[in-house]
């Protein structure tokens, strides 16, 4: 492996820890621009069921909507934390 190849293994292993740091920073604080972030314009989610109906079958929707739902139905929680 050459040096670049090393330094681009480094930077994308950064890459996603600071995904993973943001989506844990993000419900846990509460913020959804922080949460909203870590998503791409677009997203399908599996398995969520209530607003979104079947829990079996997949909703697509877009990532601000479903930020604001993320930190809607977490803002019910007094305190939340996530581990990494």
């Amino acid at each position: 492996m050459t040096d670049q190849e090393k330094l681009q293994v480094l930077l994308d292993r950064a890459e996603i820890a600071e995904v993973v740091y943001n989506y844990a920073t993000g419900v846990d604080s509460k913020d959804e621009k922080v949460f909203r972030s870590i998503w791409a314009d677009e997203i399908t989610v599996d398995g969520v069921g209530g607003p979104f109906g079947d829990v079996s079958k997949p909703a697509t929707l877009s990532a601000d909507k479903w930020a604001a739902i993320i930190i809607k139905r977490i803002s019910k929680f007094a305190v939340t934390q996530h581990t990494l």
